[in-house]
């Protein structure tokens, strides 16, 4: 496991993060001041007394699964875009600022200098938005004394893997996960949650061998041949040449290509929930 050197002190009496991962505990202290600690455990209790359905993620899974701490004034949870507004519901009868912040993909909570994300879809896309088979391969954790679960190190990947902007770049994340599993992961799964898209795993495999060239035995060598194989043939049978998808990456940086360079930007991209956070996925759809 891969471990980082704490930037906060450690409160007087320091929560913990629990879980069973590969067969054996894991016990990490949270480094967080009290004030912060109470704030976070009471939207933790509030979302699960309100039967809403949801899994930690961001820096706090990837800190349960390698170790790597990052101090963060920030919480987020993933949940179905059905269950948004029931959160913002619980959230602000208990006082609690709350907010759609993006109707595509992210409401908040607000305790400033707190921050609860309540994230239903991918940054940049809604082809990819939290679906309820997330919460069956969650990991069950408890964080802060209160019971949850963790985002999957490959549900994790997936929330990950497109945010590759100039300001805000994941693919570290990618890489200790991938280092602290000893590449154990299911690659099949993540390429399926991404829809089939191959090529952004190959981009952060590449990148792994690139930052750990002695652990390339930990790499799907298979996979990334296929994928090698893949993309070789479609460079002799190329694709129509407006197809573009550096919108999926960096919306504000590849701006350019759509506005004056005649791109297309083929995002799946309609809002998932309304302006209160009720959803405008079909329920069929959110099932399925």
């Amino acid at each position: 496991m891969l471990f980082s050197t704490p930037s906060a002190p450690l409160p007087s009496e320091p929560g913990l993060l629990r879980l069973t991962w590969e067969g054996r505990p894991v016990v990490r202290p949270v480094l967080i001041d009290d004030e912060q600690a109470a704030v976070f455990t009471d939207w933790l209790e509030l979302l699960r007394a309100a039967d809403v359905p949801f899994a930690v993620g961001g820096a706090y899974a990837v800190y349960a699964f390698t170790g790597a701490w990052r101090d963060t004034k920030d919480l987020d949870v993933f949940l179905a875009p059905r269950h948004v507004k029931s959160a913002l519901d619980a959230l602000k009868a208990a006082g609690y600022e709350t907010e759609v912040r993006d109707r595509y993909w992210l409401a908040k909570a607000h305790r400033p200098p707190y921050l609860l994300d309540l994230l239903f879809a991918v940054r940049h896309s809604t082809s990819l938005k939290v679906e309820e088979q997330w919460f069956a391969t969650c990991r069950p954790a408890e964080l802060l004394g209160v019971r949850t679960c963790l985002l999957s190190p490959e549900e994790l990947i997936a929330t990950k893997v497109y945010l590759g902007a100039r300001d805000r770049f994941d693919g570290a994340d990618i890489v200790h996960l991938i280092r602290a599993t000893h590449g154990r992961i299911d690659w099949e799964h993540v390429i399926e949650l991404l829809k089939g898209d191959e090529e952004i795993v190959l981009w952060h495999l590449l990148l792994f061998q690139y930052v750990y060239p002695g652990h390339v035995d930990e790499l799907p060598i298979d996979l990334m041949r296929r994928i090698f194989d893949k993309m070789q043939a479609q460079g002799r049978a190329p694709v129509e040449t407006r197809r573009f998808r550096g919108m999926l990456i960096d919306p504000i940086s590849f701006a350019v290509d759509v506005a004056q360079w005649g791109y297309e930007d083929t995002r799946e991209h309609e809002p998932l929930v309304a302006h209160d956070g009720i959803s405008m996925v079909a329920d069929e759809e959110e099932a399925a």
